[in-house]
């Protein structure tokens, strides 16, 4: 049977195998969500970039920049890292390039895998069909708060894990995401409005993007990543 782990923060991937895995790049609050809602919003690609600079660079290529550190947006990029930006189509046909203070390090550390999907809340459903689907190990990588763990983003992890325990040989780390999630998972909304991230949201006025951002399938697309244009498309 294939194994299903959870890195906790993109900085321990180093640890772990990546080199023939399907890995799973997880930062509810907010990247992966914001890819999500863009691409089911009619944006055609998305380049996350390590560095401002370089996403900012490549508005002349026609690129639509986006992204924050610390949570606020950049002086330079064209709209922040909130999935609401992407809302009504409001972007359709265009290329995305971001970059954001966790999410986009996590898919700098994971380049080496197999496949490379996007995953949030938001695309649950499409996530577990994808990983039920494929025919390697799997690594959920969460991208936590600068090295550190992040509750919604392992809770996430849980819930993916809790309709493939059967399919997968699970690991410690996959166990305990299980069972965190297992323990919220009639609250789990509740909860994710209380831990550490969601209040620094808070501070600066993002309520809206919490509440957007744990909500259940709103969408059934799961960005890929495409190693030819070196970003995520459907």
């Amino acid at each position: 049977m294939k194994n299903i782990e959870v890195v906790v923060a993109p900085e321990l991937t180093s640890n772990y195998e990546v080199a023939g895995k399907l890995v799973v790049i997880i930062d509810v609050f907010r990247a992966t969500t914001t890819i999500v809602t863009a691409m089911a919003n009619g944006v055609s690609e998305v380049k996350t970039c390590l560095e401002v600079k370089d996403a900012i660079a490549l508005k002349e290529e026609g690129f639509l920049v986006g992204g924050e550190r610390n949570g606020v947006k950049v002086e330079g990029m064209d709209v922040d890292n909130s999935p609401l930006s992407f809302l009504n189509d409001k972007y359709v046909n265009h290329k995305l390039a971001i970059s954001t203070t966790n999410g986009t390090k996590a898919v700098e550390m994971s380049l080496k895998a197999k496949e490379i999907i996007i995953g949030a809340f938001t695309n649950l459903r499409g996530v577990r069909e994808y990983i039920y689907q494929a025919d390697s190990d799997v690594l959920l990588v969460c991208a936590g708060w600068k090295g550190k763990m992040s509750t919604e983003d392992f809770m996430f992890a849980g819930a993916v894990v809790s309709e493939l325990s059967r399919e997968f040989v699970l690991t410690d780390s996959s166990e305990i995401a299980l069972s965190y999630y297992l323990s919220y998972e009639e609250s789990y909304q509740k909860k994710l409005n209380t831990c550490e991230h969601a209040l620094r949201l808070m501070n600066l006025n993002k309520q809206k993007d919490i509440d957007f951002c744990i909500q259940k399938d709103l969408y059934n697309v799961v960005p890929k990543y495409y190693r030819k244009t070196k970003s995520f498309k459907l």
